[in-house]
């Protein structure tokens, strides 16, 4: 019997200084939702964990030794005290200073990205231990979740992170489990996957075994390579969606709304039901449009 979760949305953190979010994914399975945010990140707070603290002794993770001027150092999200999940896109943290040798400032960004012409944290010389609020996002390329601390000042500083939440991907759901690790036979019925990334991603036939994605929203996502083979889609959306090279074998998409999606050199065959769909204005898997055809795609897969 299929079967349905349930998870309360969680709580975004509100007024945060110094905001500085880069790209990311959240990994489904072998489903991988990767790139742009969106318009509803997720933030999940966290008992504080102390990410790094270079005084010494009694300092935590591999620095030990004050960040000196215009030294760029680089850390692991998941280091130190702290252990962050691998989906996370960014963190929110407080960052401290003590002992400034003389004025400066901190930037903090994602370590895949050139340092931005901003400061996190300024002090002056000999001022007392000064924290900040600081969210940045976490490198998605190179060394996955990585970010970088920027001394900016004229001397030497000790830097305390201790990171208290972190940022997922766009929220993928409205009112249900969209965001569950698929098992087989589980219903996604109403999932709202609206804008999301999913790139390369298996999310049928042999990872989420007779899927139930009746009624998904799929609309403006990306699935460029993805498989949905096998899968029930019933009444699903995917209006404007790139679908190019997905493939659908054995899918049921009766009534799946293909509106303005592109479906260039998607794979249809074997045995894919495509009963009530509409086709308008799509790019047909043969890479013509169904407005040439009287708005179907029905002899151009």
């Amino acid at each position: 019997m299929k079967t349905s979760f349930i998870r309360s949305r969680w709580a975004a953190i509100g007024a945060v200084v110094s905001i500085t979010l880069g790209a990311g994914g959240l990994q489904v399975a072998n489903a991988v939702f990767a790139g742009p945010q969106g318009p509803n990140p997720v933030t999940t707070l966290i008992t504080p964990c102390r990410l790094m603290d270079t005084r010494s002794p009694g300092g935590v993770g591999t620095r030990t030794t004050p960040i000196a001027n215009g030294e760029t150092y680089e850390v692991h999200a998941s280091s130190g005290n702290c252990t962050i999940p691998a989906a996370a896109t960014g963190i929110v943290t407080n960052v401290t200073i003590t002992n400034p040798g003389s004025s400066g400032f901190l930037t903090v960004f994602p370590a895949d990205v050139a340092k931005p012409l901003a400061s996190n944290l300024n002090w002056v010389a000999g001022q007392s231990p000064t924290p900040n609020a600081v969210t940045t996002g976490l490198s998605t390329t190179g060394t996955i979740g990585n970010i970088k601390i920027f001394n900016g000042g004229g001397g030497s500083v000790n830097v305390i992170v201790d990171i208290v939440g972190y940022i997922s991907p766009a929220d993928l759901l409205t009112t249900n489990s969209c965001k569950e690790f698929p098992h087989e036979e589980v219903v996604w019925d109403n999932c709202n996957f609206k804008g999301a990334y999913l790139v390369n991603a298996n999310i049928a036939g042999g990872t989420v075994l007779d899927t139930d994605f009746t009624r998904v929203f799929f609309n403006n996502g990306y699935a460029v390579s993805t498989s949905f083979a096998f899968s029930d889609l019933t009444d699903s959306d995917f209006g404007g969606a790139d679908l190019r090279n997905a493939n659908f074998a054995f899918a049921d998409l009766t009534n799946v709304d293909f509106t303005g999606a592109n479906l260039s050199f998607a794979n249809f065959q074997p045995s894919t039901t495509i009963t009530g769909i509409n086709w308008t204005n799509a790019a047909c898997p043969d890479v013509t449009n169904a407005s040439s055809h009287g708005q179907t795609c029905i002899g151009h897969l």
